[in-house]
């Protein structure tokens, strides 16, 4: 693991010179995904080229209280802007009031205006957004499109969420974010795991999806006590978020050019 993330730094150094980038600007939620994508973005920049963003949004407290402990441990700069009004603005305009009660819906608007700040901030600073999805969620569909989803690079998307736990470690990631409970903090739920265990339809846990996924996807055997019911609720997720992973679709890419390779 300590090879793979070696190689992540230089893909991501890679990309911004490809892109004639300077920076890397990253979301710092105070969870693993985001702690791990940002300590690998300073070995590849350095801490002077990586600035973290911390956007709270009817957050909780404790969210900011660990983004800012992670961003203390890599000693980066941050900017903080809190997205209350204008969420609060979107959602009484765009929505007049209405559905307001539907938790996803909501939920969405604020990682879509995050997504905005973090492209403002970029912009500024001549800088790459960096994404922080990890390969279990990028296979369920555990991510807002256009949202936490819209970003210039993925530096964690091949690796399953216990894999990059294990990164964490490596990195001296503070413990208390590599265990604490994953959370979108979007108002949907307490936690990404409950969230997804209603899905699921039965309680779930991110090994379990891990071990399920790594079964269905990559050939690895299965491990016991995996219930059907957990099986079948996660390779569901698979199957319906898969214009997430393929967006937006292309008529000419899908359509036109496989007639065009047809009659060939």
């Amino acid at each position: 693991m300590k090879d793979e993330i070696t190689k992540v730094a230089g893909w991501i150094k890679d990309q911004c010179t490809q892109a004639k980038k300077e920076k890397i600007v990253i979301g710092v939620s105070g969870g693993v995904d985001s702690a791990v994508s940002a300590a690998i973005s300073v070995l590849a920049m350095g801490k002077e080229n990586v600035i973290g963003v911390i956007l709270p949004c009817t957050s909780s407290p404790e969210s900011k209280e660990d983004a800012l402990k992670v961003i203390k441990h890599l000693g980066i700069s941050y900017w903080e802007q809190n997205l209350e009004k204008p969420y609060e603005a979107m959602v009484a305009g765009l929505l007049n009031g209405t559905n307001t009660t539907d938790k996803t819906v909501v939920g969405n608007i604020k990682s879509r205006l995050r997504m905005i700040a973090l492209y403002a901030m970029a912009n500024e600073q001549n800088a790459l957004v960096c994404g922080t999805t990890n390969r279990t969620e990028a296979l369920i569909g555990y991510y807002t499109k256009f949202g936490d989803g819209g970003v210039d690079i993925e530096p964690i998307c091949q690796y399953y969420k216990g894999e990059v736990r294990e990164m964490a470690r490596i990195l001296g990631i503070p413990e208390i974010v590599i265990t604490k409970a994953p959370t979108a903090d979007l108002g949907i739920s307490s936690s990404d795991e409950e969230e997804i265990s209603k899905i699921v339809g039965e309680p779930i846990t991110y090994d379990q999806i891990d071990t399920i996924l790594k079964s269905a996807i990559d050939g690895a055997e299965m491990a016991e006590g995996i219930t059907n019911i957990q099986v079948a609720g996660i390779m569901k997720m698979f199957k319906n978020s898969e214009h997430k992973r393929n967006t937006p679709p292309d008529y000419e890419r899908e359509y036109v050019n496989t007639e065009t390779d047809s009659d060939n």
